[in-house]
C-alpha cells in the first residue's frame, strides 16, 4: 500500500515536468533537417539583426539554413567515409590550440614591450651597409612640370619660363600654374619614376635612356592640353635608388628584424626561467 502512495506520488510530481518538456518542444519550428540533425527556428535567433524588414529577415534566414545544412551533410560524409585514422583530430585540434595561445602571448608581450622608435641614424646606418639591396630598376627624375588647356594664354612665355632657372621666371611660373594649370609641380623636389610621367602624358618614348640623355627640357601636347616638362636631376636605371624613396620600407625591415629578435630572447628567457625554477626537466 505504501510503495503504490509512493507511486502515486511521483506521478504526480514528474508530470508538470514532463508537460513542460513536451510544451517546449511543441513550441520548436523545424526549418531544416540532415539524417537525425534537426535546425529549429531558434536556432536562428540571435544570428538574424533586429530592425530588419521582413523579406530582409526571411532572405538572411535562407542563406543561413542553406549553409547549416551544407556544412552538416559535408560533416555526414566526411564521418562515414573518413578512415579511423584520418578522424582522430584530437592532436591536431590541440596543436593548433597550443600554437594559436603561444602566438597571442608572444604578441602580447611584443605589444607591452616591443621599442617601435626607429631613430634617423638606424635608418641611415641600415641603408650604408646593404646599398645593393636598392638598385633602381628604370629611371628616377625630379622635375618641374606643368599641365595647361591648349586654350590657355601665354603659352609662348611658359615655354620660356619652364626652362629658367632664374628666380623671377620660376616665380612668374608659380603664379600662372595657379590661374591656369590642370596640374602643375614647380618646386617639389620628390623622385618620380620616368616611366609614370610617360604614363600620364601623351610621350610615346622607344628608348627611355637615349631620350633623356639629350631631351632635358620637354614640350608635348594633344587636342586638348600642353604638358612642359623639364628634369632638374636624374638617376638611372642601375644607380642607387636615393634614401628618401626606401626610408619607410628600411623602416620597416629594421622593425620586423627588432621584431623577431625580441622573440627569441624572449623564448630563450622564458625556457631558461623554466629550467632554473625546476618547472623544466629533460630526463
Amino acid at each position: 500500500m505504501a510503495m503504490r502512495y509512493y507511486i502515486v506520488l511521483m506521478v504526480i510530481f514528474l508530470l508538470p515536468l514532463s508537460c513542460t518538456k513536451m510544451n517546449k518542444e511543441a513550441n520548436l519550428k523545424p526549418l531544416a533537417r540532415v539524417h537525425n540533425q534537426i535546425l529549429y527556428s531558434t536556432d536562428l535567433k540571435d544570428m538574424i539583426p533586429s530592425g530588419l524588414t521582413r523579406e530582409d529577415s526571411t532572405r538572411i534566414a535562407r542563406r543561413l539554413i542553406e549553409e547549416w545544412t551544407r556544412s552538416k551533410i559535408l560533416l555526414y560524409q566526411a564521418e562515414l567515409h573518413l578512415p579511423e585514422e584520418q578522424k582522430d583530430i584530437e592532436k591536431q585540434v590541440e596543436e593548433y590550440r597550443s600554437s594559436l595561445l603561444t602566438f597571442r602571448y608572444k604578441q602580447l608581450i611584443l605589444q607591452e614591450n616591443l621599442n617601435e622608435e626607429i631613430s634617423d641614424q638606424e635608418i641611415e646606418a641600415y641603408y650604408a651597409e646593404n646599398l645593393s639591396n636598392y638598385i633602381l630598376e628604370t629611371d628616377l627624375v625630379q622635375l618641374r612640370i606643368l599641365k595647361v588647356p591648349v586654350s590657355s594664354p601665354q603659352i609662348s612665355q611658359v615655354r620660356l619660363w619652364y626652362r629658367s632657372d632664374r628666380e623671377d621666371y620660376i616665380s612668374n611660373l608659380k603664379e600662372y600654374a595657379e590661374s591656369y594649370a590642370e596640374q602643375y609641380s614647380i618646386g617639389d623636389s620628390s623622385w618620380i619614376y620616368f616611366s609614370d610621367i610617360v604614363a600620364s602624358t601623351p610621350l610615346n618614348i622607344d628608348n627611355t635612356e637615349r631620350y633623356l640623355n639629350y631631351n632635358r627640357n620637354i614640350e608635348v601636347s594633344d587636342s586638348s592640353y600642353y604638358h612642359f616638362i623639364r628634369i632638374n636631376n636624374r638617376l638611372k636605371e642601375g644607380d642607387i635608388k636615393p634614401l628618401v624613396l626606401v626610408k619607410d620600407n628600411i623602416r620597416s625591415v629594421i622593425l620586423n628584424k627588432r621584431k623577431i629578435e625580441f622573440i627569441q630572447d624572449l623564448e630563450n628567457t622564458v625556457y631558461k626561467e623554466g629550467i632554473s625554477r625546476h618547472q623544466v626537466e629533460i630526463y
